[in-house]
């Protein structure tokens, strides 16, 4: 019989050393359901630790003071060092914390947040563990440096003294360029920082200022990194079809922000659709023939995308058949009309995912379909006197033993609609 863990156990078993001690070797975080006494005794608390450092936090208060027992735990894990109580905390012990995670620093006591070397260790570590440090050791530009280089984002903890600092605000950008936001507005419109933020992050072309956004340099460097991008641009850049191009060869939504000559633009749209096709969405294409083609690519590979088609390709059987032989389920976004069709509605089921179930089937079904007694023979192969609801009705009960036997349709329907 396996061992009863301390939370489901009896008040007598908490109160038992041995049983207590074998618990928190396994799980030291057990110590919380042992018995007051126990959660009292050194060795108990050690063994709990020594499992899980933060099991510390579970201890009697005074051994939450214990030189051993805090060295054991933050050894075993860094973040012990919230659990252990202020005015206890030693160099050795905050530098054992941070070495395992700087962000740790947050539960130092506020002279060792004020000590460079274990600041140094901590932004080392973690770049985050900046934000934790005195104001003094982030107003120090060598840490600032190091924190910014490692997370750009710190830049946001950076005192306003160093953000004066160009080559502070560049590695910051450079690391991550949305760090931009946190940048002082000059460094916003300097062009060669905006390029390196736009580089490591396109997005970051939303924090430019001036011109920048209008710059087809710094646009094009944004949406090469992401296509999105261009929804940030300014000015001509949208209508600037190497540029579109380039974005939607990258994100084909990004055609969605490109200017309506470029959507109606085939090789643009094309690009688009190849990428993602339900960028088939934002197509304004005036050429009916190109129109066709690019719903037609689009729908071969997502046939769901056959819902971002003009209403007269929806009605389209051979478009809709493209559709279907990708996926089943994109009988639902066919005509009325096509849904009526017993020779698509096959295909449909032939081509339906596994997760698609009879619910499915009944919610896509034109309202006459559901009782056409054809489509059932068709189904059956044998000619029942039965409707298709009928039909579907009785898959829920058929064993699977005759499925493929007495009703080899309802074979095909248990295969491609039950769970």
């Amino acid at each position: 019989m396996a061992p009863i863990p301390l939370q489901l156990a009896t008040e007598q078993m908490r109160a038992d050393r041995n049983y207590v001690l074998a618990r928190v070797r396994v799980n030291g975080r057990e110590l919380q359901f042992a018995s007051h006494d126990l959660r009292s005794d050194r060795n108990v608390v050690l063994a709990a630790v020594q499992n899980d450092g933060d099991a510390i936090q579970f201890a009697a208060r005074a051994l939450r003071r214990d030189w051993q027992i805090a060295c054991t735990a933050v050894g075993s894990s860094g973040s012990a060092l919230r659990f252990i109580l202020r005015g206890c905390h030693t160099r050795e012990l905050v530098l054992s914390a941070v070495q395992r995670d700087g962000e740790n620093l947050q539960y130092a006591d506020a002279q060792y947040q004020n000590d460079e070397r274990i600041v140094l260790e901590a932004v080392t570590q973690n770049a985050e563990a900046y934000e934790y440090a005195s104001e003094p050791l982030r107003a120090d530009p060598r840490i600032a440096h190091i924190a910014v280089s490692g997370h750009g984002e710190t830049l946001e903890h950076v005192p306003e003294r160093l953000l004066r600092s160009r080559r502070i605000v560049m590695a910051a950008v450079t690391e991550s360029g949305l760090a931009l936001r946190h940048a002082p507005p000059r460094f916003r419109r300097d062009r060669d920082i905006v390029l390196e933020a736009v580089r490591s992050n396109g997005f970051a072309l939303r924090y430019a200022l001036g011109r920048l956004r209008r710059d087809p340099d710094v646009v094009l460097e944004a949406v090469q990194n992401n296509g999105l991008a261009l929804g940030h641009a300014m000015g001509n850049c949208t209508q600037d079809r190497y540029i579109v191009l380039v974005a939607v060869q990258q994100n084909g939504m990004a055609l969605q922000f490109a200017d309506e000559a470029c959507r109606n633009d085939a090789s643009v749209v094309e690009a688009a659709v190849r990428q993602d096709p339900n960028a088939l969405q934002y197509q304004q294409l005036a050429d009916e023939g190109e129109r066709r083609r690019v719903v037609e690519r689009a729908v071969a590979n997502d046939g769901v995308t056959l819902q971002w088609a003009p209403p007269h390709l929806r009605d389209d059987a051979a478009i809709a058949e493209l559709a279907l032989q990708q996926t089943g389920t994109a009988l639902r976004f066919a005509s009325e009309r096509l849904r009526h069709d017993i020779s698509l509605m096959i295909l449909a089921c032939e081509h339906l995912p596994d997760e698609a179930g009879i619910p499915f089937l009944l919610q896509i079904l034109s309202p006459g379909l559901s009782e056409d007694v054809e489509l059932w023979w068709i189904l059956n192969g044998e000619g029942e006197e039965a409707t298709f609801a009928e039909a579907l009705a009785q898959i829920a009960w058929v064993p699977l033993e005759m499925e493929d036997h007495t009703f080899p349709a309802l074979g095909f329907f248990y295969r491609y609609f039950l769970p």
